[in-house]
């Protein structure tokens, strides 16, 4: 049997316990949302130079939603058709990462990934 504190009564069984105070909102875990969103992804751009280009995107949830491949294909007129291959998992300490190969680096590549409040110099919306 555990003593009480001098100051404090024992606590009641019947009172329900001090409500916890909810969790800051933090960043989407990107995985999950990914992983929620499986399937095959088709559209059409323009580059840079004011070319068209048609774009794939497959996005697989692996390992229970632990992790996502995502399948990167473009392919433009005139131009050799790029593929990109990756898997998006959080590392050790759980940092997003994200580690591919494509047909311009045929050696994997690890990029690590955070959330940032702007994008290309911009406020992120």
């Amino acid at each position: 049997m555990t003593q009480a504190e001098p100051d404090r009564p024992p606590p009641d069984p019947a009172e329900p316990p001090p409500a916890v105070a909810p969790a800051e909102p933090g960043p989407p875990d990107l995985t999950a949302v990914l992983a929620g969103r499986a399937g095959h992804y088709r559209g059409r751009g323009i580059d840079q130079d004011g070319s068209g280009f048609d774009g794939t995107l497959t996005v697989l949830a692996l390992a229970g939603g632990a992790a996502v491949a995502l399948d990167i294909g473009v392919d433009q007129p005139g131009e050799p058709a790029y593929q990109e291959h990756g898997v998006l998992a959080p590392g050790e300490d759980g940092t997003a990462q994200y580690v591919s190969v494509s047909v311009n680096a045929p050696f994997h590549r690890t990029f690590r990934l955070r959330r940032t409040e702007q994008v290309d110099g911009a406020a992120r919306a």
